[in-house]
């Protein structure tokens, strides 16, 4: 009767061990100010003619909302190491712009953070400065991090930050960052396609939103 007992308990916790590993893991907050504050601060060095690697986290910062009450723009804007460089929300808006990251017919982007004085809204289209690098998409580097980063649809800031450029970057042209980096065989054996981005898109967040039909113009 007892041998009975303690193998109907083994039974139950071997059962309860395996649920639990089947269980995905909880979605994360997917703005990390701290993170995206510091890559900024690095990499923003020339916000005229940005480079990709300033780029990608602005565009993490504009269009991720994040879970808190206050929007991710307003919380890279006050992380110490922006404040210092003088660049606020309207500044970063701007750098968005240049990366040509701005939706056509994609919800308004600009904030009101408590404590930040109104300022004039940035351009909504890219500056006659922009080099060719500030528009690059880097399909196999962007391929790579999603499928480290997303293969487990599991919401995080660095998922986030790789979901956002790929969705935002040249998101009007012809060919959008996004149909390119789904070209790319590490995103094609990652177990991903265009709907888990578009999926993993909303649910980090973004807030200009899905305004094409990318299925149909990537050809999937």
């Amino acid at each position: 009767m007892v041998r009975l007992i303690i193998l109907a308990i083994l039974f139950l916790a071997a059962h309860a061990a395996v649920g639990a590993a089947g269980e995905r893991p909880k979605d994360e907050d997917p703005c990390n100010p701290s993170s995206f504050a510091s890559e900024i601060n690095l990499e923003c060095t020339n916000r005229v003619s940005p480079t990709e690697e300033c780029c990608d986290p602005v565009i993490a910062s504009v269009d991720i909302n994040g879970t808190g009450t206050t929007p991710c723009l307003c919380r890279v804007a006050a992380e110490p190491q922006l404040i210092m460089d003088g660049l606020n929300t309207d500044g970063l808006l701007a750098i968005f712009a240049t990366c040509r990251a701005v939706a056509p017919g994609g919800a308004p982007l600009e904030v009101f953070c408590e404590g930040v004085a109104d300022s004039p809204p940035p351009p909504t289209t890219a500056s006659p400065n922009t080099t060719a690098m500030a528009t690059m998409c880097d399909a196999h580097s962007l391929a790579l991090q999603l499928g480290d980063f997303c293969s487990n649809e599991v919401v995080t800031s660095r998922c986030c930050k790789a979901v956002m450029v790929t969705v935002n970057r040249d998101n009007s042209a012809e060919a959008p960052c996004l149909c390119q980096v789904t070209e790319e065989w590490s995103f094609l054996s990652s177990g991903l396609g265009i709907d888990s981005i578009i999926d993993l898109y909303d649910r980090c967040t973004g807030r200009q939103g899905i305004h094409r039909p990318f299925e149909e113009v990537c050809g999937w």
